[in-house]
């Protein structure tokens, strides 16, 4: 096995990593990966004429233990002689209205962050500290919750600006060097905790998988990696060519025209809308399988007005045969009352979705039932229970023949009785949001009943809370 600094060279010189003279932002947490990779890169500076620059963003998740791992960084930058910019940040108070995970809200202030001290220092690349494990632990994680061949890629060793030296490199590789080249560091107690997923398929599922079914499971998992990451970079290759001629742009919203679309495999459809989706809002971060096969079921030209509510604001409708991405929604005027009646919305759980007509904009989020307030909920909020639910709300329209089950009542009712009932005007009725589940079940006539199926009862264990507001 080749030494740690030798490996640490080859992955510069055979990626084109950097070129001599370059400026380098190391981004430093502190642990071992980041601070051997850190010392790495001075063994050579000098050979190189690098140009270095450290980075460190405290994100105060574990108190005076986050203090001590920033200290620690600037005394380790000190000792080396490198500059070093710490910046602090309060992530669990970005997190709360944002309706993402701690982690990727740390994610994107971390990415930010070395954007702006990498604009500031001059650095032409970011150098992350990923190593082999990383990328096992990500191939595994993807492969559970189910992903594409991107995802089944791993992490790639050069994206950008960005480049991790390391990524072929085994921890244990690591650890040894610094180990024998007394390369201080500090350890996270939060790496050991079984409460994040990540750190279960480290510590549980990657050894048993080794002890019961390969022992080379991790080299074998980054072979696979690499080959499927060549596949997915010559498709991805092919709809780079192929995409301008699917897209027509009308002012921020994009087009994409079903006769030049479905002439296309599926495959490279689905890849397409991803991409169009990328160039209308700059991300694809939480868009799924489902959301893509939502979209995909607009190119079916029935005649009615259908739309699909998407990650990050945006929103695809059906236009002839053609459909449109937007960011900024407005449902066309259609004269058939029929179309709006048949309009499905996808509501985003936990996060925000535009509700039929846009009129309303419903916001939801999962609690447990110490969270959850049902005191403070009027009638434009609503409390479920979340295991009957399920993640998949639908929003429409009443639909004549509908039927649910009122709260405080054992059997169905039709909903035009239950509206007769309420004193509902007629002209109103077809104007009130229906929340169902992905099956079709009505949970929640919107303003005036939720159904006595989904009710919050003793054995709850989580609150699935929606509450509309008008916009």
């Amino acid at each position: 096995m080749p030494s740690l600094l030798r490996q640490f060279k080859a992955a510069l010189k055979t990626k084109k990593m950097i070129a001599p003279s370059d400026g380098v932002l190391v981004a430093v947490s502190g642990g071992v990966d980041s601070s051997t990779l850190l010392h790495l890169f001075k063994e050579i500076q000098e050979e190189w004429g690098l140009r270095l620059h450290v980075a460190h963003l405290n994100h105060q998740a574990r108190g005076e233990q986050s203090n001590l791992d920033a200290e620690f960084v600037r005394d380790l930058c000190r000792t080396l002689d490198i500059p070093c910019r710490v910046k602090e940040i309060d992530v669990k108070a970005m997190q709360k209205n944002s309706g993402t995970s701690f982690q990727e809200v740390a994610r994107r202030a971390r990415y930010e962050f070395f954007e702006e001290v990498g604009a500031q220092t001059g650095s032409d690349k970011v150098a992350l500290g990923h190593h082999a494990d990383d990328q096992v632990e990500t191939v595994l994680l993807n492969l559970l919750r189910g992903s594409g061949l991107k995802g089944l890629a791993g992490i790639p060793q050069v994206r950008g600006a960005y480049i991790r030296p390391l990524s072929q490199c085994l921890r244990t590789e690591i650890e040894s060097y610094a180990e024998k080249n007394k390369i201080p560091f500090r350890e996270d107690p939060t790496n050991s905790s079984s409460l994040y997923k990540r750190n279960r398929i480290r510590l549980d599922l990657t050894p048993y998988l080794q002890k019961n079914f390969n022992a080379n499971l991790k080299s074998n998992i980054l072979e696979t990696a690499q080959i499927i990451r060549d596949d997915d970079e010559f498709i991805q290759g092919v709809v780079e060519k192929i995409f301008p001629g699917m897209i027509r742009r009308e002012g921020k919203s994009l087009a994409v025209m079903g006769a030049a679309f479905l002439v296309h495999p599926l495959a490279l459809q689905r890849r397409l809308l991803r991409r169009a989706f990328f160039e209308l809002t700059g991300s694809l971060s939480r868009v799924s399988y489902k959301h893509i096969e939502s979209v995909l079921g607009l190119f079916k030209n029935d005649g009615r007005l259908r739309r699909v509510s998407l990650p990050h604001g945006a929103t695809a409708w059906s236009r002839g045969a053609d459909v449109v991405l937007d960011r900024d929604y407005e449902i066309p005027e259609l004269n058939s009352k029929a179309q709006d009646s048949e309009e499905i919305i996808e509501l985003k759980v936990p996060g925000s979705t535009r509700g039929p007509l846009g009129r309303l904009q419903f916001a939801t989020k999962v609690a447990t039932p110490d969270e959850a307030d049902s005191a403070n909920c009027s009638t434009t909020c609503a409390h479920f229970d979340f295991d009957k639910t399920g993640p998949d709300i639908r929003i429409r329209l009443f639909r004549p023949g509908d039927r649910f089950v009122p709260l405080g009542m054992s059997g169905h009712k039709k909903l035009k009785s239950f509206f007769i009932d309420q004193k509902v005007p007629r002209e109103l009725r077809g104007k009130i949001p229906i929340l169902t589940t992905a099956v079709g079940d009505i949970i929640w006539v919107y303003g005036k009943r939720i159904s006595n199926l989904y009710k919050v009862g003793v054995e709850t264990r989580k609150i699935l809370i929606i509450e509309g507001a008008s916009v």
